[in-house]
């Protein structure tokens, strides 16, 4: 803070450069910063496009742009977490119901599962068609699957029951091909669960190909694939609340059917448990962005202590244990859950483009929803020798994409084991275990049916 007396005490000073410099005719008038834009009034309707402000469009520089790009994931966010219609087409919100009801599920939770489009008889149903009856996709090491329904648990309509019982649901912080992965344990000593949901544009695309078969897939170019504009794909982390009334308000949560215990060739054991959303990925297909933009949000107690407590979700001020660090190795069935915790730090810190974004569009009276914050974004775009910015979902050459290849953008939740994770690094087409044919989130060269079995 400035000192007021010498403040006082500066002003003749100033005041005397001042006209001397106006006299002189060397006096410029101040020109007025733009105040920022207004928070726009929250609406279910997700965006179509990053709006930048006027007369200062895309400029091609991640740290320009940024806020902007992060005031689209905020309307992204909270058109996907609108309360969804009680009746009627799923993924459709319900405009009379105000942000702040969390009564019932989000438009999100109504989504198809990314499992639905990859069942081990390979026919998929349609949207439109009645959910099938849940079932737990467990993985080998080598991320071969087997489904395994769960005919007590017939869904009685879309997103009303959530089952988290994969094995990959439990060892998702960290997913490595061929080699597992590990879980992450709360510091309560429950491990955090993990979904993808794709909303119609994301699944009919795949779904009308048949691109969920592998002859279907390989007919593609490479490179050929591409999601249908206003595509939008999500994957959430929970962790189980305790029976605290004052504990469950500050988050969005729901009853799931949660893995207890998994087992060898035979269905997981569930039970049904109250989970709290702790970290969610919302990514986005728009016109002109073939590499989609990526953004992603995470409860702020996560790392940091909630009002009266002395220990956050997923850090303890007072532990001496190194950050980051898997404990123990990945999940096998028959193995009991661990529960030793995990101390999650950050690194780096939050650009300030996106801590704008969340000063403005945080909803202050839309509990739970005030207690999430976006922590990244990124997307690309690659400037050509002419100056002009494209994406047209080609291989990127890193070197030249905005933001660069080496920044990281992690959710601590979701990315708990890799510090230096970047979005286009992991799911960009220059990775995966055939030659990517159909780019980004779905993974369908390994999820794809037949599966390979080497």
């Amino acid at each position: 803070m400035c000192d007021p007396q010498a403040r006082r005490a500066s002003r003749p000073v100033v005041l005397a450069a001042s006209l001397l410099a106006a006299a002189a005719g060397s006096a410029k008038p101040p020109v007025a910063a733009d105040p920022p834009p207004a928070a726009p009034p929250l609406s279910p309707n997700p965006p179509t496009q990053v709006e930048f402000p006027p007369g200062r469009p895309e400029a091609g520089d991640a740290d320009l742009d940024r806020e902007a790009v992060s005031r689209f994931a905020w309307k992204l966010f909270v058109a996907v977490n609108w309360p969804a219609r009680a009746a009627g087409p799923r993924g459709t919100p319900d405009p009379a119901n105000p942000f702040r009801d969390t009564s019932g599920p989000t438009v999100w939770a109504t989504w198809k599962a990314q499992e639905d489009l990859y069942p081990d008889d390979g026919t998929p149903k349609a949207w439109d068609e009645d959910d099938p009856v849940p079932s737990v996709a467990v993985f080998d090491r080598k991320l071969r699957r087997k489904q395994y329904p769960l005919q007590e648990l017939a869904a009685p309509g879309a997103g009303r029951v959530k089952v988290l019982g994969q094995l990959s649901a439990v060892n998702q912080a960290v997913l490595i091909a061929g080699g597992g992965g590990a879980p992450l344990v709360d510091q309560a000593g429950k491990i955090v669960r993990y979904e993808v949901r794709v909303n119609r544009a994301a699944y009919d695309t795949i779904f009308a190909k048949k691109l969920y078969l592998r002859e279907e897939l390989r007919k593609l170019p490479e490179n050929g694939g591409d999601f249908a504009v206003g595509s939008v794909n999500v994957k959430a982390a929970w962790k189980e609340l305790p029976d605290d009334p004052e504990v469950r308000k500050r988050y969005y949560h729901t009853k799931a059917h949660v893995a207890v215990r998994l087992r060898a060739d035979l269905p997981p054991v569930t039970q049904e448990r109250v989970v709290g959303l702790v970290g969610l990925h919302v990514v986005a297909r728009i016109e002109g962005r073939k590499s989609w933009v990526w953004s992603t949000f995470e409860h702020v107690d996560n790392l940091v202590p909630p009002p009266g407590a002395s220990v956050a979700s997923f850090r303890n001020p007072a532990a001496t244990v190194a950050d980051n660090t898997p404990r123990p190795k990945t999940i096998q069935p028959d193995e009991d859950f661990p529960t030793t915790p995990v101390q999650v730090g950050r690194t780096g810190v939050i650009h300030a483009g996106v801590k704008a974004a969340n000063d403005a569009h945080r909803p202050p009276v839309a509990t739970p929803w005030n207690n999430y914050e976006l922590v990244g974004v990124q997307w690309a775009r690659e400037k050509k020798t002419d100056g002009t910015l494209v994406d047209n979902g080609a291989p990127l050459a890193f070197k030249n994409v905005l933001p660069p290849r080496t920044e990281p953008v992690r959710n601590v939740t979701m990315e708990t084991f890799h510090p230096d994770s970047s979005c286009l690094r992991c799911h960009g087409p220059s990775v995966g275990l055939e030659p990517r044919r159909f780019p980004f989130v779905f993974y369908p060269d390994f999820l794809a049916i037949p599966q390979i079995e080497e």
